[in-house]
């Protein structure tokens, strides 16, 4: 599925809390637009359910009045928010984010738009485990 929703600078990770600190929770502006972002998962499915694990990229297409932008900074409020719509925890496998891609418009709003998928399994790359070593041992 593919979402489109309005570019949100207090999305990154870097502006989303209230005072600045995660004590104080989300600013409302990022609650709004993580709920625009359920609720438009939640039409796309239209009753149906997936279940992990999934997969997600977007595209930011940062407004003209953006200085600069860091697609992976908004990472984690989209993922949650994906993880909430489809009803699951989105630690370890479940979910996995990425590429990411960011580019400066001449647009005056900006938009970001979200492509989830569901796989069929996650695999490491051979030359990532190739690393472990002994001393780690992998749960299955």
């Amino acid at each position: 599925m593919i979402v489109e929703l309005p570019y949100l600078a207090d999305i990154s990770i870097n502006h989303c809390f209230n005072r600045g600190q995660v004590r104080f929770g989300y600013k409302q502006s990022v609650r709004d637009w993580k709920q625009l972002l359920k609720d438009s998962i939640l039409a796309e499915l239209n009753g149906k359910v997936w279940s992990p694990p999934i997969h997600f990229q977007y595209l930011v297409l940062y407004p003209s009045r953006t200085r600069k932008g860091d697609p992976p900074n908004m990472n984690k409020i989209i993922q949650d928010a994906i993880a909430e719509a489809l009803g699951f925890d989105d630690t370890m496998e479940n979910i996995i984010g990425g590429p990411h891609f960011g580019f400066k418009t001449r647009h005056k709003e900006g938009k970001i738009i979200i492509s989830i998928h569901k796989l069929e399994n996650i695999v490491v790359p051979d030359f990532l485990l190739d690393r472990i070593g002994t001393d780690f041992v992998l749960k299955e």
